[in-house]
């Protein structure tokens, strides 16, 4: 075999070179000594990672990752009827939350303003039977 005629230190930059440019990751993954190893490792890393971040959250969460970032809103074309039991994304429930309670509070304001309307009108009949009473004697 002519790979065995190399040296055992010259076997693996052999295999690497043998591999070809567009398998290679080596110059991203392999420390070499340089200061930028650490940047390297973190680019290497990061580029991996946060798409795994993006993407457990999209399944998992079904929570879309700008709102820790302060987006109010998820975006129309971010899948809801996927990530929630409702089909309802979360910006969309809080609105419509929101416009339920305004109804319910509008509704109590009106029941509650009818009995006062109710007890008033009880209390002046009250009166208007005392006066009468009063005027017939």
């Amino acid at each position: 075999c002519p790979a065995s005629s190399l040296t055992p230190a010259a076997r693996p930059a052999a295999a690497k070179k043998a591999m070809g440019p567009r398998m290679d990751l080596s110059s991203i993954t392999d420390n070499d000594g340089s200061p930028l190893d650490l940047v390297k490792g973190f680019a290497f890393f990061g580029a991996s990672f946060f798409p795994s971040l993006f993407l457990a959250g999209y399944f998992l969460g079904g929570y879309y990752p700008g709102m820790v970032f302060g987006v109010t809103e998820e975006p129309s074309w971010w899948p809801t009827s996927m990530q929630y039991a409702h089909g309802v994304n979360k910006a969309t429930l809080a609105t419509n939350v929101a416009k339920v309670e305004a109804k319910e509070a509008e509704i109590k304001a009106a029941k509650d303003k009818a009995a006062a309307a109710k007890k008033a009108a009880k209390a002046a009949k009250k009166a208007a039977e005392a006066a009468a009473k009063q005027a017939a004697q």
